[in-house]
Order: C-alpha cells, then structure tokens, then sequence
C-alpha cells in the first residue's frame, strides 16, 4: 500500500511539472553555480569531432519542442519572466503551494503509463528531496526513519521505470544529522587522510561493529550509529536490485563526513561494480584534488569507484561564509576556471575508464554545452563505448532541454539521464523552493531558452 502512495505521489510531482514545467525544475538545479552555466565560455563547441562527425545540435527548437502545445510554450515564456524577480523565487514556497490547489490535472494518476522521462530514448535519474542543514536537527528518530522508507521506496521504484542503468541521487543528511556531519568533518576534515576510520565505518556498514568516535558524545554516538544503520538497509536494497546510487554533495562544512560515508559505502558495496558514486563540485577550488585522492583510495583498497561530475549548487553560501568567519574563498572567481576543472575531473574519470574496464563509471551532470560537446569528442577521442554504462550524461528535468534534445537524438547512442523529484508533494514544493533560492541568480540567466521558445511559437503561430 506504501508503495502505491509513493508512486501516485511521483507521477503527482510529474503532474505539476508538465503544468508549471519552467519554474519548479529550475529551482531544482542541483548544478547550477550563480551564473548561466550553459554559454559556452571558449569556441570548443564548434570544433569539428575527433572522427569527422557532426557537433551536438543545440540550436534545433523544432526538435527540442515538438512534443509541447503552444500552449505549454506560452506559459513556459511567461514563468521564465517571473523567476527573474527575487521576491516572486524568495517567497516561491507559498506560491508553489498555491499553485497546488490551482493546477489542474495535478492529481496524480492511478495508471501504469510510464512517465513522459522516461521515453524518446531519455532514462530517469529519481531524486529523494529529503536533507537537513545545521539547526534543523530532528530530536525524534522517526523522521529519518521515514526518510529511510521513502528512499527505500524510491530505490524500488526506479527499477520499474529503467530496467539497464536503474540510479536514484539522494543526500545522507536524509538519514542522520547534519549536526553529526558538521561534527565529523571537523574531527577528519580529509577522508583520504583518515583511512583508517574509513575504513571502521566500511565494517559498520557490513554489520560487523559498532562505531566509536572520540570527539562525540554518548548521545552523539548513538544516533551516529543509527544513522549508519539506515544507510546499510538502503545500501543492501540497491545492490540486491542493482540500482545505483549517487549521494549528493552539499555544503563545505558538511562535505568532509559525507565523503568519508561514501568511501566506506565504496568499500562496502562496491567490489565488483560501481553501484556507489559521490559527488564532486567542480566550482570549488579543491574539487580535482580531492578527486584525484578518492581514485587513488578506491584502487589502493581495491573496489570499484563512481563519480558524478557536477558544477555546484551553494555558490553564494559559501562565499558569504567564507566572508564571515574569514577563512579564503573556496569557489574558483571565474566561471572559466569551474569549466576548467570541470574539463579535468571528466578526462580524469574517462582515462580510468579506459585503463581499467568495469572498474570506473560517470555521469557528466551539466546543462553546459561545451562541457557537453567536450565530453562526446573525448570519448570519441579514446575509442570508448557509449551505452556499456561507464559514462552517463545528466540533465535536469524540464531545464536546458535542448541540451537534452541533442544528447538523445545524437546518433552515438549515448546514456541520457533527467532528474526529477520522488516523493511527497509536500517534500517536493518545499525542496524545489529552496533550491529556487539557492540559485535565484542562475533563474535569471535564461536569454538562450526564451530565444529558443519564443522561436518554437512563432512557428506555431505562422503555421496558423
């Protein structure tokens, strides 16, 4: 009967979107750094392919557009106008919430009919909408309990909507305080470094012993431990239904404790396959190094490693709190320099690839399209294979979509991914909004996409 609730509440979420598809989506970028992460910063985009091939086209709207009624096309125009006001996206809770009660055809449908993601060669990446930051701590356990069945579920669910490359993205802080992270992170700031207690948590969540860690109180310890536990149940459903997962990065000074967690998941649950990926963000100064490390630790150990490659979603947190409690600015200044490193991770993760077939896997999470284009070419360049699962692309759903539109129609047959939200109604609105105020800047940045719309119904219009 659960599961029946959570997967009406998905195709409920899935409702609204293809409603108000502009708004709720991009306030869900999980990726976006503050700027239009999407014009290409350099002219790679129009370099001719390693084989002779023709480039990714981002500029065919038919193609893009052709399964949205003018209709849908007009009111996209008119909500990407609304989210370039501040007060309409800082008080995007009460709206969304508002728009609930309005919406038609919002409630989700009973039927078996898989969701629009998940056809025209498009896969869908399901995303858990449940975290915590500091001071939101839960005093009573069964918040994260619940949290755990929603992910449980959400595990479940993906298999029946992607039968090869089944993958759910979630953050731990779903599962355990933040407060506890923020603790850790201090105690071991560098995971590589401490790989002893990396390797203790890999033995908890193998079910072998208890954790203890001076630094945490008894208290602290417990629900340490508890949290563990749920990370195990949720580990040892994804791998006996083979569905992969992706733990989210989140803020610096909770990143240190989530990258310890998803090494010892690593050595848990990934000695024959990339099943566990973590994130990294290329936005942050000391994202390559840090990635560089992490390969070195999963070969030293001898598992399997995934990485899922994205730009960066705090880009103003962090700097405001690096301003106040004056350590230095750990976002590079420049878009160009995030590209960059961006460009690094990717050709780190597809040499590794290549070197050590079935041991490496990726998704290249970008909305950039030279990002894009660079990474077709080099996987082109080194003779890889595009559907065997080693490398993915990912999109939001319903942000970008000419992006997507060129990846799925691109006649290489790469992996194509869409994110979008699984769970309550309720969890959704409120994640969606604070995603909405976390990339308020990045809303505005929409030139491109209304170009390509306002293109798509004069087209519509003329044809009238």
């Amino acid at each position: 009967m659960a599961a029946r609730t959570f997967r009406h509440s998905v195709q409920a979420v899935l409702s609204v979107q293809r409603a108000w598809r502009t708004f709720p989506l991009r306030a869900l970028v999980p990726n976006a750094e503050g700027v239009d992460e999407r014009k290409p910063t350099g002219g790679y985009r129009r370099m001719a392919s390693a084989a002779g091939k023709p480039n990714l086209d981002f500029d065919d709207y038919r193609r893009c557009y052709k399964n949205k009624s003018l209709a849908e096309l007009i009111r996209a125009l008119v909500l990407f106008r609304l989210c370039s006001s501040d007060l309409l996206v800082n008080n995007s809770l009460q709206i969304l919430t508002g728009a609930r009660l309005c919406c038609r055809g919002f409630q989700g449908s009973h039927s078996r009919e898989r969701p629009e993601v998940t056809q025209n060669g498009i896969r869908p990446l399901l995303g858990v909408p449940l975290e915590e930051t500091l001071g939101e701590q839960s005093r009573d356990n069964s918040e994260y309990d619940n949290n755990l069945q929603t992910i449980r579920h959400c595990i479940t669910f993906a298999t029946e909507l992607e039968d090869k490359f089944p993958m759910v993205h979630l953050k731990l802080t779903a599962l355990l305080p933040a407060e506890i992270c923020w603790t850790l992170s201090k105690l071991y700031p560098t995971a590589t470094q401490s790989p002893a207690f990396v390797e203790v948590l890999a033995g908890v969540l193998h079910g072998r012993q208890q954790l203890r860690v001076d630094g945490l109180s008894d208290e602290d310890t417990k629900v340490l431990n508890d949290g563990l536990v749920r990370i195990t149940s949720m580990c040892k459903l994804a791998e006996e239904v083979g569905v992969i997962i992706m733990v989210d990065a989140e803020y610096t000074y909770l990143n240190p404790a989530l990258n310890a967690m998803s090494l010892a998941m690593m050595l848990a649950y990934n000695a024959t396959r990339p099943l566990i990926f973590y994130t990294y963000q290329n936005y942050l100064k000391a994202a390559y190094s840090n990635l560089e490390c992490d390969i070195d630790f999963a070969r030293t150990h001898g598992v399997c490693f995934g990485a899922k490659l994205v730009r960066g979603a705090y880009i103003n947190t962090e700097r405001k709190l690096a301003g106040s409690r004056g350590y230095p600015d750990p976002v590079h200044a420049t878009p160009g320099e995030t590209t960059e490193m961006y460009s690094k991770s990717m050709d780190k993760m597809m040499d590794m690839i290549v070197k050590h077939p079935g041991k490496f896997a990726t998704i290249i999470a970008s909305h950039n399209e030279e990002t894009t284009q660079r990474g077709l070419d080099r996987m082109e360049a080194l003779g890889m294979t595009y559907d065997d699962g080693s490398v993915f692309f990912g999109q939001v759903f319903g942000m970008c979509e000419h992006v997507t539109a060129a990846l799925g129609n691109c006649e290489r047959g790469c992996l194509v991914f869409n994110a979008l939200p699984y769970g309550s109604v309720e969890e959704t609105l409120a994640y969606l909004s604070r995603r909405a105020v976390e990339n308020k800047e990045a809303l505005k940045g929409t030139r491109r996409d209304r170009r390509m719309m306002w293109q798509a119904v004069k087209d519509r219009i003329t044809l009238f």
